[in-house]
């Protein structure tokens, strides 16, 4: 079975919904988004790095999460906080009811999830 992956941030944007099997999302919060963005892209950015992470990209995610809401529609969340502690903090049936606790949906639909 053909498999892609893709790090695209704004991946859940609704035109593009259908050209997905399986979506995840990497939660680390805001501030912590920032300092690793900046510590990352210093090298190529020089001291603008910082600046760039704040005004651009920080604006740009708002905005995609107020639209799209992908921690909602995401088929895995994971809390990615601590890199050598991260873990799967929601996972959605197949159906797309959200259930973080059983391994199936508690809707009574009986799928497993995806």
């Amino acid at each position: 079975m053909p498999c892609s992956s893709s790090t695209a941030c704004f991946a859940f944007r609704a035109e593009i919904n259908d050209r997905w099997d399986f979506r995840g999302w990497l939660d680390i919060g805001a501030d912590l988004s920032i300092q690793r963005g900046t510590a990352r892209d210093q090298d190529w950015t020089d001291s603008d790095a910082e600046a760039l992470h704040l005004d651009r990209y920080l604006g740009a995610e708002r905005v995609h999460i107020a639209e799209a809401d992908p921690m909602r529609v995401a088929d895995v969340v994971i809390d990615n906080r601590v890199l050598e502690h991260a873990h799967v903090r929601r996972r959605t049936p197949a159906c797309g009811h959200p259930d973080a606790r059983q391994a199936r949906c508690r809707t009574g639909c009986g799928a497993s999830p995806r």
